[in-house]
């Protein structure tokens, strides 16, 4: 499995790495964010998460484009043939090493041409193969034959060895040192680093170990591995071709694929290598952005920029919200950013910007009540935040302005202003929010005065002078207003019910709030 790294490959690696302080060994991939390039590979995959019986001929297939369920019978038909072949010599009764060199000789002649590219289904097209695929093929035949194997990986190579508890034979299909590229000494470097900062290499080794020593450890060691890892050993070796080709996009969801059948510090580390290109070229106005940004935050992790997601996030705000108008996009966008995220502190920080913007959308709208909603979420978040108590006061205004007269929903308005202030204990320093109160309470007393109503009219007067009481203070001439007016229609109620010293009683205190009104005064005189 040769690795080619182009020099755009290494400049970008260096220029991720040197900030990364992350392991992505333990990155898990959810099947529902895979993204199929065929049919076939779909069913191969959803197969693989319903089945508890696997096939492995057809997921090794799966990984090109290009396959379909008869060219897979047709493939299979080949390889039986082969295997027809096998069992015709008899192999049961042979030793070991004999076994396997009649089986490498017999199925070498069909591997004709080494190419680093090659997939699994090349083999019986044309003859071509590399080491990942040849292993494939051979993991089959020892099967099918009953002799036992394991597979072998490093990230350059994959090899079998048959018999490995007692005979230990390696199945050597490729050399695994022709035509591999020598690594980068930075890119070393930046691998190893990033195992220092997480702890996964100690100081003790870092100090006293050459880092070629190390990476040989901890990149290039072998490890047995399943049949299913080695599916997405070659997944990880038709990412790395992609991402030499800077085809991000398919570089992306093909290390998602290897990651998700075989969890690897390289895979993981690949893939979000090309994420950050990929997210780099996409329009923060797709709705794919918000995926890409999702992922991105999971495989941050210790590296986690609060400062540069929120950037990121705002920059998709701007271009959903504000430009294109798409609210439905940007709630679902919004939605998919969070999902799954267990940072609490980058929550919110998302949530602020979310719910503050919509506030903005909602009052340039006129659609108040919604507005409302989402600054008191901002002001949950931030309660401190001069801005957004501003703007939540200027919604609650507006939509005051927009009940004036409607008294049903004056009410309703009332007991969802009563709940703000309640939750927001310092809106009441605002001088506008007590007005309101103010003048809510005035009208809906003069309204139940009117309508007969003692006992709501009595509990809006007893609303009215508790605030009063608590927030003594010179009056507007508005609220002036409304205080001859509320105090004007409970004397006349008491009049007409014959309880005047129950309206003289109401004139008085009505004069308490503004002495020297006309009215009042005038009022007062009638019913001495």
């Amino acid at each position: 499995m040769k690795l080619s790294l182009s020099s755009f490959f290494i400049i970008l690696i260096f220029a991720i790495t040197c900030i990364s302080k992350n392991s992505y060994s333990d990155t898990l991939v959810n099947f529902k964010d895979l993204k199929f390039h065929s049919d076939f590979e779909r069913e191969v995959f959803n197969n693989f998460q319903r089945d508890s019986v696997y096939n492995y001929f057809k997921l090794y297939l799966s990984i090109d484009k290009d396959v379909t369920t008869e060219s897979y019978k047709n493939y299979l038909w080949i390889f039986n043939q082969k295997l027809k072949k096998l069992h015709s010599k008899n192999l049961n009764h042979a030793k070991p090493k004999k076994q396997i060199k009649t089986v490498y000789n017999t199925i070498h002649d069909q591997l004709d041409k080494y190419d680093e590219s090659a997939l699994f289904s090349d083999i019986f097209e044309t003859e071509i193969y590399q080491c990942v695929t040849s292993s494939m093929l051979y993991s089959f035949y020892l099967e099918q034959l009953e002799i036992p194997y394991s597979i072998e990986f490093i990230p350059s190579h994959v090899y079998l060895t048959a018999y490995p508890e007692t005979e230990q034979i390696q199945l050597q299909t490729t050399n695994p040192n022709n035509g591999i590229i020598i690594y980068n000494q930075q890119f070393k470097a930046n691998f190893i680093n990033h195992l220092r900062d997480n702890k996964i290499i100690s100081s003790d080794e870092y100090n006293n170990k050459s880092i070629d020593a190390l990476f040989q450890e901890y990149y290039l060691q072998s490890k047995r591995i399943t049949k299913k890892e080695l599916a997405g050993a070659l997944y990880y070796n038709l990412g790395l071709k992609y991402l030499e080709k800077t085809d991000f996009e398919n570089a992306y969801y093909t290390f998602q694929k290897s990651q998700f059948l075989f969890p690897s510090e390289q895979a993981g580390f690949f893939m979000f290598i090309s994420l950050a290109a990929l997210m780099d070229k996409t329009s923060v106005a797709e709705s794919i952005y918000a995926n890409y940004l999702n992922t991105y935050i999971k495989l941050s992790k210790n590296l986690l920029n609060t400062d540069l997601i929120t950037g990121l996030f705002t920059n998709m705000t701007y271009k959903q919200l504000h430009t294109n108008g798409n609210i439905r996009q940007y709630e679902l966008s919004y939605e998919k950013v969070i999902e799954g995220i267990s940072d609490t502190t980058l929550i919110q920080e998302i949530a602020f910007i979310y719910h503050s913007e919509m506030g903005n959308v909602m009052m340039q709208r006129q659609i108040f009540s919604m507005a409302l909603d989402h600054y008191q979420e901002s002001l949950k978040l931030k309660e401190n935040n001069f801005s957004i108590q501003n703007s939540l006061i200027a919604a609650i205004i507006s939509q005051m302005n927009s009940y004036r007269g409607k008294t049903n929903e004056l009410v309703e308005f009332q007991t969802r202003l009563n709940q703000s202030v309640d939750s927001f204990p310092s809106l009441l320093n605002n001088s506008q929010i007590v007005d309101l109160k103010f003048e809510i309470a005035l009208d809906l007393m003069k309204y139940y005065f009117q309508e007969k109503d003692i006992k709501q009219a009595i509990e809006q007067q007893n609303s009215f002078e508790l605030l009063a009481e608590n927030h003594e203070r010179q009056f507007s001439s508005h609220i002036e207003e409304n205080i001859e007016s509320a105090y004007s229609a409970a004397a006349v109620f008491y009049y007409k019910n014959n309880q005047y010293t129950n309206a003289k009683t109401v004139v008085k205190k009505g004069l308490q709030y503004c002495p020297g009104n006309y009215r009042l005064i005038q009022r007062l005189n009638v019913l001495k």
